[in-house]
């Protein structure tokens, strides 16, 4: 799966592993932040929520928020426990955008009452029936300061590019390279296919990654071709780079992390 559990104390998402395209439950803790009338309410509540994407812009209207004084009914929220209410949805259908926006801008978002009341004032005295804002960042894959990929969210079937960032490095023996390959494998079901083996990586010329200055070492590819030893038919889930010299006579010729990236639906078949 593409994201862990993110839980912030105010907002929690389940299942723990999850990806953008797939259905996910956030449950908020509406007793988190500065805002008091909610506390302890019966409800009904409702979602009401801007990020991913421009708020009511991209998403379907069945989704859409509503007005302030009328939420929309296809947004009411169910009470989980105490204070906890949550809403289930998927989101890039919820929020129609692409999995990469998911990644990019995360969740923001509050609790109301169906008329969030006016005036400003959220306090238990004041006249607005809402909660604080709400707001979480959803964590790439896999993602360092000298290791990460982009696009964030992995399509078997788009260009893909793999990162190595050597001015980055901190292992002394790896620093300052003129050169750099990759150990590059795929993962389907448990089975690792990798393109070289490890002691074959130096002489394949695929596996070099291009030096685009500044310590930036950058392998671009698309997963199912670039993967060919996968067979027909067995879908990739999750790929391994792991960027080291030419020659590698040891641990002190790679980088310390085995940088791993999950799939998430292939973008060709109507998912992610």
């Amino acid at each position: 799966m593409l994201s862990t559990l993110t839980a912030v104390g105010q907002i929690t998402i389940e299942p723990e592993e999850w990806l953008p395209c797939e259905e996910i439950t956030l449950i908020i803790d509406i007793t988190q932040g500065d805002c008091e009338k909610l506390i302890d309410s019966e409800g009904p509540l409702y979602l009401w929520t801007w990020e991913p994407g421009p708020a009511n812009n991209t998403r379907p209207e069945e989704f859409a928020n509503g007005e302030w004084s009328n939420s929309n009914d296809n947004l009411q929220m169910t009470n989980v426990g105490p204070n906890l209410w949550s809403y289930t949805m998927v989101p890039t259908e919820f929020y129609g955008v692409d999995a990469s926006d998911v990644y990019a801008s995360g969740f923001a978002m509050l609790v109301k009452e169906k008329d969030g009341g006016e005036g400003g004032d959220c306090s238990a005295e004041g006249g607005e029936f809402k909660t604080s804002d709400y707001t979480l960042l959803v964590p790439p894959p896999f993602e360092s300061a000298k290791l990460f990929a982009r696009p964030k969210a992995v399509f078997s079937s788009d260009i893909f590019t793999f990162y190595y960032d050597n001015s980055e490095e901190e292992k002394e023996s790896m620093q300052n390279l003129d050169e750099v390959y990759v150990y590059a494998a795929a993962f389907a079901d448990g089975v690792e296919y990798p393109v070289s083996s490890m002691a074959e990586v130096g002489s394949n010329p695929d596996l070099q990654m291009t030096d685009t200055g500044d310590g930036m070492f950058t392998l671009s590819l698309i997963p199912d071709s670039f993967f060919s030893n996968v067979p027909d038919g067995v879908e990739i889930d999750q790929l391994l780079f792991i960027a080291r010299k030419r020659e590698m006579n040891s641990d002190d010729d790679r980088v310390e992390e085995d940088a791993f990236f999950d799939l998430g639906c292939d973008a060709a078949g109507g998912g992610c």
